[in-house]
C-alpha cells in the first residue's frame, strides 16, 4: 500500500513539475501570454455579468473588447515592416542547395549541374552534412529568439558568421585526412531563396494591421482618452464606412477582423488540400484552421449581437471567446514545437 502511495506521489510530482514547465514556456511567449491573459478578460467579464458591480462598471467596458485585441500583432508591426525577412520566409531547402554549391566551389570539389542551374548530384558528400549544420544553427537561433532581417544580404552576413564560428574541420574522405577551414568561407554570392507570399496572405497581413490599429483607437475610447466618436462620424463620411457613422467602431472592427480569419482559414483548406504537404505541417495547418474558424465563430457572434440582430447571452458570447483562445493557444504551441523539431 506505501509502495503505490508513493507511486502516485511520485508520478504527481513529475506531472506538476511538466505543468510548471509548460506554464513557463507561455509565459515566455507573447503570443501565448496575450490569448491567457484575454481568457483571463473574458472570465472577469463572465463573474462582473454574473455579479453584476458598479465599482468594476468601467474595467469591465475596457475589457469588454479584449477579445480583439492583438497588442502583440501591434507591437510587430514596426519591426515586420523593417524587418521583414524571418524564419517562415526562407526556403530551407532551395537554401540548402545554395550553400552545398558555395561550399563545393569553396573547397574545390566536383558537384553536378543541370542545364536549368539545379543539382542532380553531389559527388562529395561531405559537404551536405556542413552545410545543413551551418544552416540548421542559424534557423534554429532565429526561431527561438524570434530574429528576422531588412535584406538577405544582412541574412547572409549573419550567416557567414555562424559558418566562420566551425573554423576548421578534418574529416576522413577516400582515405584522406582533409581540412576545412571555413574562417575563409565567403558567402557573398549565396543566393537565398524567399517564399513569397500569396496575395490572400498580404490581404490578410493589411486587414490585420488596419484592424489593430483600430482597436487601440477602441481601447483608447474605452478609456476616455480619444475622442473617437468625432473621428468616427468624419470617416463614416467615406463610402463602405457607413457602420463608423453610426460611432460604432467596435462593429467595423469585428467585420475586419472576421475577414481577417477567414483569410486564414482560406490559406490553412488550401494548404491542407495539397497531398505534398508534410504530416506535422498538415497538423499545424488543421490547427490553424480550427482556431481561424473559432474566432469567426466568436467574433461573428460578438458582431451579430452588437447589431441586435442576434439575441445572445453576453455569458455565451465571453464563453466562445474562452474556447477560441484556448484552441488558439494549442494552435500556436503546436506551431513553436514544430520549429523546435525541425531545427533541434
Amino acid at each position: 500500500m506505501m509502495r503505490i502511495v508513493q507511486e502516485a506521489c511520485r508520478q504527481s510530482a513529475i506531472v506538476c513539475a511538466n505543468a510548471c514547465v509548460k506554464l513557463t514556456e507561455f509565459r515566455n511567449n507573447p503570443e501565448i501570454f496575450q490569448k491567457i491573459c484575454q481568457i483571463a478578460c473574458a472570465i472577469f467579464l463572465v463573474q462582473i455579468e454574473r455579479n453584476p458591480s458598479s465599482s468594476f462598471s468601467q474595467l469591465a467596458s475596457a475589457f469588454s473588447t479584449a477579445g480583439m485585441q492583438d497588442f502583440y500583432r501591434l507591437f510587430k508591426l514596426p519591426k515586420h515592416l523593417l524587418f521583414p525577412i524571418d524564419v517562415s520566409r526562407i526556403d530551407e531547402h532551395a537554401l540548402l542547395q545554395s550553400l552545398q554549391v558555395i561550399l563545393c566551389d569553396h573547397f574545390q570539389v566536383g558537384y553536378q549541374v543541370d542545364s536549368d542551374g539545379s543539382i542532380s548530384k553531389i559527388q562529395d558528400d561531405n559537404m551536405e552534412p556542413f552545410a545543413k549544420a551551418g544552416m540548421n544553427k542559424q534557423l534554429q537561433v532565429m526561431a527561438k529568439t524570434g530574429d528576422s532581417y531588412k535584406s538577405t544580404d544582412e541574412f547572409k552576413a549573419v550567416l557567414q558568421k555562424r559558418f566562420a564560428a566551425l573554423k576548421t574541420i578534418r574529416r576522413d574522405r577516400n582515405g584522406v585526412d582533409v581540412s576545412y577551414n571555413f574562417e575563409s568561407l565567403d558567402l557573398g554570392q549565396l543566393h537565398v531563396p524567399i517564399i513569397p507570399l500569396s496575395f490572400t496572405e498580404k490581404l490578410e497581413s493589411t486587414i490585420w494591421h488596419v484592424a489593430n490599429s483600430g482597436c487601440l483607437l477602441l481601447y483608447l475610447r474605452e478609456w476616455g482618452i480619444a475622442p473617437i466618436a468625432e473621428w468616427s462620424e468624419k470617416l463614416g463620411a467615406y463610402p463602405g464606412l457607413s457602420l463608423m457613422k453610426r460611432g460604432d467602431l467596435e462593429s467595423t472592427l469585428r467585420l475586419f477582423i472576421c475577414t481577417a480569419y477567414l483569410l486564414k482559414l482560406f490559406e490553412a483548406v488550401k494548404k491542407l488540400r495539397s497531398n505534398s504537404l508534410p504530416l506535422e505541417e498538415r497538423r499545424n495547418a488543421r490547427w490553424m484552421g480550427t482556431a481561424s474558424f473559432a474566432e469567426i465563430i466568436f467574433n461573428g457572434s460578438a458582431f451579430l449581437h452588437r447589431q441586435k440582430i442576434l439575441s445572445a447571452d453576453l455569458i455565451v458570447i465571453q464563453s466562445m471567446a474562452i474556447i477560441a483562445k484556448g484552441i488558439g493557444i494549442i494552435e500556436v504551441d503546436s506551431r513553436v514545437k514544430s520549429l523546435k523539431r525541425r531545427y533541434g
